[in-house]
């Protein structure tokens, strides 16, 4: 039986000439990152978005590598792939998630609160604003959005449980906070 595998195109295809292919550059740019040649992999990533502006993957994976030293245009490139394809939740959450990290708590909670209206069974938006709320004290907000949660039908049952679960958890509300 024949298997066909998707490979990589040789370093010397990009290297010698094609580098307008975004698909090359991007195929070689994740190569580079399994490597962790980074600064290799952002060579190609970048090739690869000059040569098709509108190539998500390729601004998305840039975000990837570059928050740990470059955080702002880390940011940029993820906010690039979410107006490139908005229908696609996961950006948003990436933004939302590398937003917090970098110490923005308000926006990522402004992030996370406009995926979940527009994306409302996107289960990871609920608990990623819930664990936020949830690090910040703010226990009334977890327990709003745990509830919005469980009540929210177009997610399934099991998620709905896990909300549940993390509601059960919470620590009472303070009367301070009612």
């Amino acid at each position: 039986m024949l298997l066909f595998m998707w490979m990589a195109p040789p370093a010397s295809a990009v290297e010698q000439g094609s580098m307008d292919n975004a698909t090359a550059n991007f195929n070689m740019g994740l190569q580079k990152v399994e490597q962790k040649d980074y600064k290799s992999a952002e060579k190609y990533l970048c090739a690869a978005i000059k040569a098709n502006p509108q190539m998500d993957k390729a601004a998305y994976n840039l975000g990837i590598i570059l928050f740990k030293n470059r955080p702002d245009e880390a940011l940029m490139w993820f906010r690039k792939a979410c107006d490139i394809r908005p229908e696609y939740p996961k950006y948003f959450y990436t933004l939302a998630f590398y937003t917090r990290q970098k110490g923005d708590i308000e926006e990522a909670v402004c992030l996370l609160k406009d995926l979940i209206v527009q994306r409302p069974q996107y289960v990871d938006a609920y608990m990623l604003l819930g664990d936020t709320y949830e690090k910040q004290g703010r226990v009334k907000e977890a327990e709003a959005i745990y509830r919005q949660a469980i009540g929210e039908k177009k997610l399934p049952l099991p998620a709905r449980s896990f909300f549940e679960n993390k509601l059960r958890a919470l620590p009472p509300v303070k009367k301070s906070e009612k």
